[in-house]
């Protein structure tokens, strides 16, 4: 098959090559046929590395414009305690969403004029809908254009709105458990996206701990029982 293209340049030391094609298809098929040549009458054992980078260009000249980059960071594992989890303990206490962009081989910090599309909390394990539930600062979502959703799987939030608002109801949100030693921890995971919903960020993994609360075989309990009746009054103790 044959391939027409504009150009193909090497820089001054051969280091790097340009391929210039008219379509994607082309450019691959271009690719394909590169290939690797040490002319060391004994090469160097080991391997080669390289880079690829593309670009587009639209048939204006101007360069196609890259997708938003959503990244989702914070605390990890948070550390709570069954009274705790039992009154309301923070999910995501840290969370913090940021969006960047690639302009003219610059990132650039798009957060602030962003809009997200959702974001979800996932269980894993999915939910006991007899124990576990959510509590979620309602007057801030009725302020915003976010709808709050919880189902077996956890928590869905999705409108159109600011990542500021995002980031501010994931904050507040708290997960409750009636029967806290029923669990050890509890693990969920944190998406946004972005772009009708094509652009998804990573997905961020986070463990709520609060450890069991158990008895040693080793440990000494007392016990105190005082009995009272009309007429006498008895004290027992038992070691």
């Amino acid at each position: 098959m044959q391939v027409y293209f504009q150009e193909a340049i090497f820089d001054n030391d051969s280091s790097m090559l340009t391929l210039r094609a008219n379509t994607a298809e082309d450019l691959s098929l271009l690719l394909q046929k590169v290939v690797y040549i040490n002319s060391m009458e004994t090469p160097t054992p080991g391997t080669r590395g390289f880079d690829i980078n593309t670009s587009v260009r639209c048939s204006d000249e101007k360069t196609k414009q890259s997708d938003p980059v959503i990244s989702i960071s914070g605390v990890s594992i948070v550390d709570s305690d069954q009274h705790l989890v039992k009154t309301g303990a923070p999910m995501l206490p840290k969370i913090k969403i940021t969006v960047t962009q690639n302009v003219n081989d610059e990132e650039v910090d798009k957060t602030s004029e962003s809009t997200l599309d959702w974001c979800k909390v996932h269980l894993k394990p999915s939910r006991d809908m007899d124990l576990e539930y959510f509590s979620s600062p309602a007057s801030l979502i009725a302020s915003l254009n976010i709808s709050f959703e919880h189902d077996k799987q956890g928590i869905l939030l999705k409108g159109k709105e600011k990542v500021k608002g995002y980031r501010e109801i994931l904050s507040k949100i708290h997960y409750f458990n009636t029967r806290a030693d029923s669990y050890a921890k509890r693990i969920y995971t944190v998406q946004c996206a972005i772009d009708g919903g094509r652009v998804t960020s990573n997905e961020l993994l986070v463990t709520v701990s609060y450890p069991l609360i158990r008895f040693s075989e080793s440990s000494s309990l007392n016990f105190e029982v005082i009995i009272i009746s009309a007429s006498n009054f008895y004290f027992s103790h038992f070691p």
